[in-house]
């Protein structure tokens, strides 16, 4: 068995890789492998550099990521991407040692680790090596609009598009917003700049929202295969409180909706009960839990 970082693949490698993942069905963003090329090579997994796959031969038997980027705000590492196949499993134990392996290298206080709903039968490795259940994350659905369709929009209240000007704006309210939450991500400068070269149509459903020219509040949907994602919402903590969720989330729903969304759905943690309870105020309703989140803490 040999462990690869992403870097190191070669093209064919690269293209079974991603046959390997989509059929776990698991290829929610990534329309192809060139995509799935460009997200790899992205600061997310440190340019390929923290993404492995495990190879017997020229065969693969599993992936794992490590997401670093989180320590400085946040002091922990995220391992996520994890596929491997039941009958694989104890292959899963050599790539979970690789992954905490590395993420002690970045210093963290605190590892994460997450693995789809269907993957259950990971969980007593995880265990095993001390990792604690902390939370689920939950597909919601919108089922009524009635309550979002009441909600008022306020007169000094504007959304703006994000661009080259406010993006600063966007990634101050954006990383304020979720340095508390459960499991929300930082983002980097890197990432901003992606978003932008992303088409009009995307930058339509990222936007600012500003009361008296001031940025409050961000919201960030995608739209796929006629069915909108609301990825996040996020309020600077001076605004929260105060009633912009609402608006922001009306915002997205209706942005959504003049892009085409037949459906609206967003993922919420479990241990989240603040945004939890609110987004089932607003029509949304529970469809199922799409991963498990543990944690461990480094002495």
């Amino acid at each position: 068995m040999e462990i690869y970082p992403f870097i190191d693949l070669t093209e064919g490698q690269t293209k079974e890789l991603y046959d390997f993942i989509i059929s776990f069905g698991s290829n929610a963003y990534f329309d192809s492998c060139e995509e799935m090329v460009r997200n790899y090579y992205g600061p997310i997994f440190n340019k390929g550099a923290t993404y492995f796959s495990i190879w017997d031969g020229n065969s693969i038997k599993g992936t794992i990521g490590i997401i670093t980027k989180e320590v400085e705000e946040k002091e922990e590492v995220i391992i996520t991407s994890i596929n491997v196949l039941e009958q694989e499993k104890n292959v899963f134990k050599i790539l979970l040692e690789k992954g905490i392996e590395e993420s002690i290298k970045v210093n963290p206080k605190k590892i994460k680790i997450g693995i789809h709903s269907n993957k259950e039968y990971l969980r007593p490795f995880i265990e095993e090596l001390e990792f604690k259940g902390i939370y689920r994350a939950v597909i919601l659905g919108l089922k009524s609009y009635d309550i979002l369709h009441s909600v008022k929009m306020k007169r000094n209240i504007t959304f703006s598009s994000i661009s080259e000007e406010n993006k600063i704006h966007f990634k101050e309210v954006h990383n304020k917003g979720f340095l508390y939450s459960p499991n929300g991500a930082i983002l980097t400068d890197e990432q901003i700049d992606e978003m932008l070269q992303e088409n009009d149509d995307k930058h339509n459903l990222v936007k600012i929202c500003y009361l008296n020219n001031e940025p409050v509040g961000i919201h960030e949907s995608m739209l796929k295969e006629k069915i909108g994602w609301i990825e996040a919402i996020a309020i600077s903590p001076k605004w929260q409180g105060k009633g912009f969720g609402k608006l922001l989330l009306k915002e997205a729903v209706s942005n959504l909706h003049q892009c085409g969304a037949e459906e609206i759905k967003l993922v919420v943690i479990s241990s989240n009960e603040r945004a939890y309870k609110f987004y089932l105020k607003y029509g949304f309703e529970v469809e199922k839990i799409t991963s498990h989140w543990f944690e461990k803490r480094i002495e």
